[in-house]
């Protein structure tokens, strides 16, 4: 009898250490598939467009002067011409970067690869997500992936987005966000494992909808409404732009995940101090 009770307690160990296993093993895989999750405790810095002080925003040129400085992220913009190929680039119109009233979204894709973009001082052309996602794989630089949307883009656009990431196996280890709140539910639909953003400019959303896995906001009322009252929601919150150094350490101090930054090299030497200091962990 004694026996018989020894050996069912034994399978009862064995069971409850099978339990405690796996459950650890699961917590470690949502740690590493969602590395933004919100027990990250030291704030994230990503290079808004790249670092193009030193080259042509939203370039191959701007991801490589920023990847020296070694943010957690590079952010970029895509959008998408009148044949379905995906462009790194924020504006739709190319006047401002090429001196050309055109729109991408009116473009094939080998009249925008013809363009020439000038800032700075410095040249480029647009590259295609294609290209920019394989440099950033070399350089083992992860990438915030913003989907822009102008109007009439094709139905699989955002599909099209997400089966680049995962054909390159980028897409646990990249984020994608959006200003369109749909673009951000249907890529969680398409792919719940990647981490996607709602980037709000006003405050009418469902801070926690579960289509949504982290916030970004800009740096004013906003920002100054969500980062104070964690109490609110558990999401990553993450502030663009900011640049001067009394702000970076403002929002973290406040509480905010991270920031979107043009001078992400000035922005990680004071998060490198404030950690020194003790102001943050």
């Amino acid at each position: 009898m004694r026996n018989k009770i020894k050996g069912k307690k034994l399978v009862l160990l064995v069971f409850i250490g099978v339990v405690i296993i796996l459950a650890g093993s699961y917590t470690i895989y949502r740690m590493n598939t969602h590395p933004n999750a919100s027990n990250q405790s030291m704030p994230v810095i990503m290079a808004h467009r790249g670092y193009f002080v030193q080259a042509v925003e939203n370039t191959i040129g701007s991801l490589e002067a920023a990847v020296v400085f070694k943010p957690d992220y590079v952010e970029l913009d895509v959008v998408e011409s009148a044949d379905g190929e995906m462009f790194v680039i924020h504006d739709n119109n190319l006047k401002r970067l090429a001196g050309i009233d055109e729109d991408i979204r009116k473009m094939t894709a080998d009249q925008v690869k013809a363009v020439v973009l000038k800032e700075n001082g410095y040249e480029s052309h647009i590259s295609t997500l294609s290209e920019f996602v394989d440099r950033a794989i070399q350089l083992n630089q992860n990438l915030n992936v913003e989907i822009k949307i102008y109007g009439n883009e094709s139905s699989d656009y955002v599909s099209n987005v997400v089966k680049l990431l995962q054909a390159k196996q980028v897409d646990k280890k990249y984020l994608i966000q959006s200003l369109d709140w749909n673009t951000v539910q249907e890529v969680n639909k398409i792919e719940p494992e990647i981490v996607a953003g709602y980037i709000a400019t006003k405050k009418d959303f469902n801070l926690n909808d579960p289509g949504i896995d982290f916030i970004s906001i800009p740096a004013y009322d906003v920002a100054k409404d969500l980062i104070g009252h964690k109490e609110l929601t558990s999401k990553p919150i993450y502030v663009w732009t900011i640049d001067a150094e009394e702000n970076i350490e403002k929002v973290f101090s406040q509480g905010a995940s991270g920031v979107i930054t043009n001078r992400c090299n000035e922005a990680i030497q004071f998060r490198a101090q404030l950690v020194k200091t003790g102001k943050i962990s």
